[in-house]
């Protein structure tokens, strides 16, 4: 082992409904080989994502319930002239926020040891599945989205590292996004992690990424 994965930074962004695209910075410090997760969170379910030349789609959940809206994962390794800004652009839109963490020290040849997501009923905790990891020290991200303006609280245990909505919260309208991360020492189950939004009750979705470090 080389030493435990490092987060290094994170960059937030939303914009309002209406507008078709969601520009979110490189975060700061970012050299070239870290490995970039982007989150999208966007509504309605129906919108058609296009990320930047240079990420991959890596998982999208889909909720259809209540007012409908997804959440779209990605990964970029980042290369030594990093664009400052990356652009993903919507079909259409009611609302997007998302946000892009960098890490250190992830495997260059599997990053992801395992990863899931899942549509999140109607309320204010939005829970991912739980996974298995396989090896010893992955780094465990998260990323949740809600249809309403919201804070968040991180799930127990995580760093939130991202926290954005499409326009100032409380609003029942919109959409919110939180990243999260933390070291899971051993192998095994890493239990659900549920974030709790601050208000106005609605669908979601999240997903959970657990990264390998490099050997």
């Amino acid at each position: 082992m080389t030493g435990d994965i490092a987060f290094v930074a994170a960059a937030g962004a939303s914009a309002p409904s209406g507008n078709t695209s969601l520009v979110i910075a490189t975060p700061t410090g970012v050299v070239a080989g870290d490995f970039l997760l982007a989150g999208v969170a966007v509504r309605p379910s129906s919108v058609t994502i296009t990320p930047p030349t240079g990420w991959t789609l890596l998982r999208r959940s889909d909720s259809s319930g209540g007012a409908s809206n997804s959440l779209a994962i990605y990964t970029r390794v980042a290369t030594a002239s990093e664009p400052t800004n990356h652009t993903f652009t919507f079909s259409g839109s009611t609302g997007s926020a998302g946000g892009i963490t960098a890490f250190r020290g992830v495997h260059a040849t599997t990053p992801i040891d395992v990863e899931s997501a899942q549509s999140t009923a109607s309320g204010l905790n939005h829970a991912t599945p739980s996974v298995d990891t396989t090896v010893t020290e992955t780094m465990v991200v998260t990323f949740h989205g809600m249809s309403s303006c919201a804070s968040w609280t991180p799930p127990t245990g995580q760093t939130e590292s991202i926290d954005v909505a499409s326009a100032p919260p409380p609003a029942a309208t919109g959409i919110c996004f939180t990243a999260t991360h933390a070291l899971q020492a051993a192998a095994g189950a890493t239990g659900n992690k549920t974030a709790t939004a601050s208000n106005d009750a609605d669908t979601g979705n999240a997903a959970i990424v657990a990264l390998r470090e490099a050997q």
